[in-house]
């Protein structure tokens, strides 16, 4: 995924970049790619700061289109703070998978 993105000048990734593939390996399915950037993230210490939810909505929202609720559950009980979109792509997901 790293190909992918234009690096600002501090040499990382913007969030704004990886929020946005999250959502497209969401859309396509494709997991892997999806863990890689959810894995940098952690390894950067951007995986659970409270000001980006926006982003980690987009993790859960990945795992569970691609039928990971488990993986979902665990970014969501990992969250500082939970929205109204992080509830609903949970539960969206839990749905979905029946």
């Amino acid at each position: 995924f790293a190909s992918l993105l234009p690096k600002p000048i501090e040499g990382l990734p913007r969030l704004d970049h990886l929020t946005q593939l999250l959502k497209d390996c969401a859309k396509s399915n494709h997991l892997r790619t999806g863990e890689s950037i959810h894995a940098h993230l952690i390894v950067t210490n951007q995986a659970s700061r409270a000001e980006d939810a926006w982003q980690i909505n987009s993790m859960i929202n990945l795992y569970t289109k691609c039928g990971k609720t488990v993986n979902a559950r665990k970014v969501f009980d990992l969250m500082p703070e939970r929205n109204v979109v992080s509830w609903t792509a949970l539960m969206k997901g839990y749905q979905d998978s029946g």
